[in-house]
């Protein structure tokens, strides 16, 4: 499984994030079906150096060729460190050789190999779309933007600008500090968000990393490029999958985060659709 190292496109990088020293069924055939579908791209698995070991008995027993890239502890330690990774120049710069990089976390699927297809069309950013109401979505269902970062595709050197910028500063472990402008325009997206001080007309908010580059970054710099959630549809679903699956013409997307969250028999029966069982 997977391919040799030195014949691969460096267009793009998969990314997938391991946090602990167990994978559930689920995760176990997410990480096997990513390595099948993107055979043809580099692929990283990253964790603190505690788990090299286990991401390395890994790639022995899966028969397969990715790379293993460690950070430190404390980046895999929380939902809050984990953001600050995301978050960080740190990050990007390590996989500086590539354009863009794929997000693929563990509870996500990937259906078919479409990442140049995706990459052809320049985004700085995209993942899943959101509604109003986020988890628990609003009735009628309203897009509220884009994009979830579970399955999500990234643009390197875009990032890495954002992150260097000295306009409105980088974002420092996953804490931003936002204007009253900002925090009123994005008023819907951060509700769930911790303000940890405040200083007129500032607010220091700790910031999911996918509300960051889907929503904050595009907002302060007019050429971050984030599609409209209507163009994502086709990228990936997340919430509503059954809704967003009659939105694009009942078509699979790219990928999709957090199917067994989210009406999981409704994905194992459009997965049976294109011969896959999930576990």
């Amino acid at each position: 499984m997977g391919c040799q190292s030195g014949m691969l496109s460096t267009r793009a990088v998969i990314v997938v994030p391991l946090y602990r020293e167990f994978m559930s069924a689920a995760e176990e055939f997410s990480l096997r079906h990513s390595l099948e579908v993107l055979s043809a791209y580099d692929f990283f698995v990253i964790c603190p150096s505690e788990l090299l070991n286990y991401a390395s008995r890994i790639r022995r027993d899966y028969l397969a060729s990715f790379h293993i890239q460690t950070f430190p502890s404390k980046y895999f330690s929380s939902v809050k460190g984990y953001n600050g990774l995301l978050m960080s120049k740190e990050f990007y710069r390590q996989f500086e050789r590539y354009e863009y990089i794929l997000i693929v976390q563990t509870d996500a699927l990937v259906f078919a190999d479409q990442l140049e297809e995706w990459c052809d069309r320049d985004y700085s950013y995209i993942g899943a779309p959101w509604f109003e109401g986020h988890t628990r979505p609003k009735k009628p269902l309203s897009f509220a933007g884009v994009g979830n970062g579970g399955f999500s595709l990234r643009k390197v050197s875009d990032a890495i600008r954002v992150l260097e910028s000295s306009l409105f500063g980088a974002p420092e472990n996953g804490r931003v500090r936002l204007g009253i402008e900002e925090k009123f325009r994005l008023s819907s997206l951060i509700l769930h968000c911790i303000a940890l001080s405040s200083s007129p007309p500032f607010v220091t908010l700790e910031v999911n990393e996918d509300i960051y580059w889907g929503a904050v970054a595009p907002l302060r710099h007019n050429w971050f490029v984030v599609p409209p959630a209507e163009a994502a549809v086709d990228f990936a679903f997340e919430v509503a999958p059954e809704y967003m699956f009659e939105l694009n013409g009942e078509r699979l997307p790219f990928g999709c985060h957090a199917w067994e969250r989210y009406n999981p028999e409704f994905w194992r029966e459009r997965a049976r659709d294109i011969g896959l069982e999930l576990p």
